[in-house]
């Protein structure tokens, strides 16, 4: 439809769960087995799920149930989780993660290295190691990075600490991906929540990959 964008892609077996987070930070669950088969545009999550009044789905992930990921909200909070930790019967779905007024979910990041990524909107970016991060079931955590008022988280990311990307929009509303690697790496390698340091190339971040 008009607007619609890929969201992302999971490989699932049929015994999988598909875990959809809401925006008041509740998750949900729903089996893989009960999402249509073959083509065309599918069944819509939100009814498949009891999502509360003035909520809608804000993130979704499917994995092992061994496997941890980093979720983080905006207010620059987060913490590691296990796909276990956010599985429930319950089709009105289960409180995970803590947000006060005018915060978001972020885009779970897999765990899949040593160093954790975080880039604020106003183009700052911060590394730092996985092991700073506090692990949990549930709850608003600890935070990842140190915010100027009224700024906000925008992405993190989990890999091996050798490149990341970062694409926004610059001057004249041009979409521009910004890549730092190497020896360009150390300079934003501090500790968890620090300010981290100003990207090379000037822009307003809009996720980091």
């Amino acid at each position: 439809k008009p607007g619609d964008a890929m969201y992302g892609t999971f490989p699932c077996r049929s015994v999988d769960t598909l875990v959809v987070f809401g925006s008041n930070g509740r998750v949900y669950s729903v089996a893989t087995a009960m999402l249509p088969g073959g083509r065309g545009d599918g069944t819509p999550i939100a009814t498949m799920i009891d999502l509360q009044a003035g909520a809608r789905v804000a993130a979704a992930v499917s994995d092992a149930p061994e496997e941890q990921y980093l979720f983080a909200n905006s207010g620059g909070y987060g913490f590691i989780a296990k796909v276990a930790d956010l599985v429930t019967r319950q089709k009105a779905g289960k409180a995970f993660m803590s947000l006060e007024q005018g915060e978001r979910v972020l885009h779970p990041a897999k765990v899949t290295g040593n160093t954790i990524a975080a880039v604020s909107e106003n183009g700052r970016l911060l590394l730092f190691a996985v092991g700073e991060m506090k692990t949990q079931s549930a709850g608003r955590g600890v935070i990842v990075m140190d915010l100027d008022d009224k700024e906000a988280l925008v992405g993190v990311l989990v890999n091996d600490g050798l490149r990341v990307v970062v694409e926004g929009i610059g001057r004249g509303g041009k979409t521009l991906p910004c890549k730092v690697q190497g020896k360009d790496m150390e300079k934003y390698r501090l500790h968890r929540a620090r300010k981290g340091c100003l990207l090379p190339v000037k822009m307003k971040p809009a996720f980091i990959l």
